[in-house]
């Protein structure tokens, strides 16, 4: 019985033994396998034909998916994500590169992450185009990146937050990255290699003699991962004009892993804003939502359109319904709270996919950028209406508001900020006009014959002839000066104003009204005052919804406004300096009004017009703000 026990006993540590030596060598097997698998695709080139065929492409390529694999390289791409390579293909321009990490099929039918870098080449003699792939072999560090996404995700945040440069760079692929962040939206200022970035460094350094150490050290320190590290380098490699600026560098791992990702902050110490653009600065903040305000949104608009092409946009305008009830019933402090809370949904809804910002008062702008149709931009509104009343849920309790929204897209109805503004305003106000809480994609066969749009206002409903206005700006361009009295008595009934008092010359010696203006503000001296000049707060125009604002700032142009029985108002100085010579009132008598951002812009480029033919347009102080407007409003 013993004998026959030992002997099980034998046998099966026998059989343990091999059954572990038969898995340790098909482990070994593996891993040599996936060593050599990488060591493969690392890194590989290929070719491809506007249609997408292969043309070209290194052997370790053909290695990895084979030889008598499809011709047809998007095919070759997991379907889930064929969509996405071909969309960015299709939008490329010559010169763009984009990065692509998706999922290539091996020759044994396994899909694996790849990173691709792809580049559009000059057309050939034939017409035709070709795509540049660069391939990079993300096998090594897929599951340490899907570990660590959700360290991404916080760093990335905290720099939308912040307002800071946020760098990352990938030792896998040796390529960096350098974000500035437009409201929780990533800029990227500059994607390279680390050696093309290097060089740049050098070359837009300053003082090299002193500095050219610090470079190279933030440099060793990069190439060589190490694990964390700060360093103050000066050059101008980040900024379009290549201006030298100070750079305080603070970065590390976020991981263990050294085939992780290497993040840093980036704190720029003496740049000016005029080195880089407005939207990127801290003033292009809207201080109570912490999204762009109107001018950046312009300026951003503009670039973002200047080199669009035919890329599909949406440009919505929002607009809360009857928001005046929200603050007269809760409270100015629950109507800030709305003001807000909308601001979180949009940002939460947009998700990166384009801009917002607050135009002022509760009127709101979006772009879309990686919208493909109007079948997205429908489940892209359906879904912000639904956070919309799950976040009023949760933080406004027995607060309920609704949205009218109007759409206007790029390129099909403009490829101005003009064009689409005009658009897009009018298919807010038909939205409007047809019972508010609800959303109007403009359509010219259904929206050209409405030329009337109702405005809703604190004292009724009353027209903007948008026509009429355009009319009105040629007017001014072909006229000049000669009818400017009937012109601008035009302007005032169209938008129901009770006045309009234009000064200009050296000393003010000229004067142009349309409507009774009363005695008491026929003399401006008040408004050049410097108590006065305060209210602008160092820009050159004043909206006054509530008279009871200039009454905290200056108590003498207060009463010289409450004699005249002027209770709002809009004041344009021109040019913006110290020394005006030219000064435009819009003023409303006996009733509060609340200026609509879209009301604002209109009179702005009303008065830069009017300044411009009363003026010269040869003046070398010509007006800020609204120019990109108004030139376009002038175009044939």
């Amino acid at each position: 019985m013993i004998i026959q026990d030992i002997t099980r006993l034998t046998g099966w540590l026998v059989f343990c033994y091999f059954t572990k030596r038969r898995f340790h060598r098909c482990m070994n097997e593996r891993i040599s396998e996936e060593k050599n698998f990488n060591t493969k695709m690392k890194f590989a080139k290929a070719v491809l034909r506007n249609d997408y065929a292969i043309m070209n492409a290194e052997e370790a390529l053909y290695d990895f998916v084979g030889k008598n694999s499809a011709s047809f390289f998007y095919k070759l791409i997991h379907p889930d994500y064929e969509q996405e390579f071909l969309s960015v293909c299709q939008s490329m321009k010559p010169g763009e590169k984009y990065s692509v990490i998706t999922m290539l099929r091996d020759k044994d039918e396994y899909y694996h992450p790849v990173d691709i870098h792809i580049s559009r080449s000059k057309p050939m003699q034939d017409g035709d185009w070709v795509y540049l792939l660069d391939i990079y072999g993300l096998d090594m560090i897929e599951l340490s990146y899907l570990d660590n996404q959700q360290k991404l995700d916080k760093y990335r945040t905290f720099m939308g937050i912040a307002g800071l440069v946020y760098m990352e760079y990938w030792p896998a692929t040796k390529r960096i990255v350098f974000y500035n962040y437009v409201v929780q939206k990533a800029c990227v200022l500059v994607e390279c290699g680390i050696d093309e970035w290097h060089e740049n460094a050098v070359k837009y350094g300053i003082n090299r003699g002193s500095n050219l150490a610090e470079i190279e050290q933030w440099y060793e320190n990069m190439a060589s991962v190490a694990n964390q590290f700060s360093c103050v380098v000066k050059t101008g490699f980040l900024n379009s004009n290549h201006v030298p600026e100070t750079l305080e560098v603070n970065a590390r791992f976020i991981s263990k892993h050294n085939m992780d990702v290497l993040v840093g902050v980036i704190h720029r110490k003496d740049i000016t804003d005029d080195d880089i653009p407005y939207y990127l600065t801290p003033a292009g903040k809207d201080a109570a939502t912490n999204l762009l305000n109107k001018r950046a949104l312009i300026e951003y608009t503009n670039d973002k359109l200047s080199c669009a092409d035919n890329k599909s946009m949406y440009m919505i305008l929002i607009d809360i319904d009857d928001f005046k009830i929200i603050n007269d019933t809760h409270g100015h402090l629950m109507g800030d709270k709305a003001i807000l809370i909308l601001s979180e949904t949009i940002t939460e809804a947009l998700d990166g996919r384009g801009i917002a910002g607050r135009f002022g008062g509760d009127e709101f702008f979006i772009l879309t950028e990686e919208l493909s149709g109007e079948q997205q931009l429908r489940l892209f509104l359906k879904a912000m209406l639904a956070k919309l009343r799950l976040n009023q849920a949760n933080k406004l309790p027995g607060i309920r508001y609704t949205l009218s929204m109007g759409i206007a897209k790029h390129p099909e109805d403009g490829k101005t900020f003009n064009d689409l503004f005009m658009i897009a305003d009018k298919a807010l106000y038909i939205a409007k006009d047809k019972g508010k809480n609800r959303y109007i994609i403009y359509r010219p066969e259904l929206h050209d014959s409405i030329d009337v749009v109702g405005r809703q206002t604190e004292t009724g409903i009353y027209p903007i002839y948008i026509k009429t206005l355009k009319n009105v700006m040629r007017e001014l361009l072909v006229d000049g000066s000669e009818n400017i009295g009937r012109i601008l008595g035009n302007v005032k009934e169209a938008f129901g104003l009770g006045a309009i008092a234009v000064h200009y010359g050296e000393r003010f010696e000229h004067d142009i009204y349309a409507g009774e203006c009363p005695e008491s503000i026929r003399d401006i001296t008040f408004m050049l005052d410097e108590s006065y000049r305060k209210l602008l707060a160092g820009e050159n125009v004043l909206v006054m919804n509530n008279l009871n604002g200039v009454l905290r700032r200056d108590t003498s142009a207060y009463n010289m406004l409450l004699q005249a029985d002027c209770q709002s108002y809009i004041n344009i100085m021109l040019p913006d300096t110290e020394h005006p010579k030219f000064v435009a009132a819009f003023y409303i008598f006996g009733t509060k009004h609340k200026w609509s951002s879209t009301e604002e812009n209109y009179i702005t480029m009303i008065a830069e017009a009017v300044y411009l033919a009363v003026c010269g347009k040869s003046d070398k102080n010509r007006p800020i703000g609204q120019n990109v407007l108004i030139e376009t409003a002038f175009s044939p």
